[in-house]
């Protein structure tokens, strides 16, 4: 295939990822109202898992080649381009304004899976182990999420629901409350999913091809390229939520996205029969990014995050790819 057919496909998949995180955006406020669920659960729960949906897509075609290392380069390059890349492109378009609450204990759980997970790759445990060790959080992390948000209801987000329902309706803005029915909402998130599906497997097919034209090894491109490419689901649903002023599906997309990478998506290939090692410098490199975008979070508590952090986080992602290719 030619340089032109390329990134004619490159192109078409951006199209397609582009408008089905609009469409899931739309969907998942749509349903926060509704179920009058926090805005930040439907981010780190619903969102976070269909913009992860070309992750889950290069991983299974990667475990059926046999190349699990573009698979797990994949996962934590991805996790690295989400909270440096994504996160700063959003802090400079947008400079969302940081929970108190609910986002502040996400963030830490982030922190603490990340650090689980590092731990594990260090030691000498049984990949079984680490794979139901990380499964076991998930489903925790699930359970916790869905606890607050039921919280929520009757405290912080009490505020915003009655004015949700208070409000006149403007059909002219929300083709959805023309029906008015759950029905349509989750039809349209699979909808959503499919066309993030599709347009996820056109880019990274792409981007594969021209990878294969340079030379390049699997795991460096899953650690770089693709990582970077299957994170544009995040970079696009987070400069639409920003513009439409939705700070915690900003932040909680990020969170949630990179929780499931660790949690669901690493436990695939621990229970796989590949070996899945990664360098001890990727390893040490995922802990920094997150790490600081723990501190980012915790220091701007309450405020919108200061720009200069958004050209930090860029430059660390800079310097991933820098060293990653020397």
């Amino acid at each position: 295939m030619n340089l032109t057919s390329i990134l004619a496909l490159f192109i078409s998949g951006v199209a397609l990822l582009l408008i089905s995180s609009r469409l899931l955006v739309e969907v998942s406020k749509q349903l926060a109202e509704k179920w009058k669920l926090s805005p930040l659960f439907i981010s780190l729960v619903l969102v976070s898992l269909g913009t992860n949906l070309p992750e889950f897509t290069v991983l299974i075609s990667s475990l059926l080649s046999g190349d699990a290392g573009l698979a797990m380069g994949n996962v934590v390059g991805s996790n690295i381009s989400n909270i440096t890349l994504i996160f700063g492109a959003g802090i400079i378009l947008h400079s969302p304004k940081i929970g108190t609450v609910k986002t502040q204990k996400n963030n830490l759980l982030m922190l603490l899976l990340t650090v689980i997970f590092v731990a594990m790759e260090f030691l000498p445990i049984h990949r079984l182990i680490k794979g139901i060790t990380l499964l076991i959080f998930l489903f925790g992390f699930i359970v916790y999420e869905y606890s607050l948000a039921k919280y929520g209801q009757l405290h912080e987000d009490k505020n915003l629901f009655e004015k949700i329902e208070d409000k006149i309706e403007d059909t002219t803005d929300d083709v959805f409350n023309q029906g008015g029915s759950i029905l349509i909402s989750v039809l349209a998130i699979v909808g959503a999913i499919f066309g993030l599906g599709v347009g996820s497997d056109l880019i990274v097919g792409s981007v594969n091809q021209l990878a294969t034209l340079l030379n390049i090894s699997t795991t460096l491109i899953g650690i770089t390229l693709v990582a970077t490419t299957t994170s544009l689901p995040e970079m696009i649903t987070i400069i639409i939520a920003g513009a439409k002023k939705e700070d915690k599906i900003v932040v909680g997309t990020l969170i949630g996205s990179n929780i499931y990478n660790l949690a669901m998506f690493v436990p695939i290939l621990q229970f796989s029969p590949y070996n899945i090692g990664l360098s001890n410098s990727d390893l040490i490199y995922l802990l920094f990014s997150v790490c600081f975008f723990a501190y980012v979070i915790i220091s701007s508590k309450g405020k919108r995050v200061p720009k200069m952090y958004g050209a930090v986080s860029i430059a660390i992602f800079i310097f991933f790819l820098i060293t990653s290719f020397s």
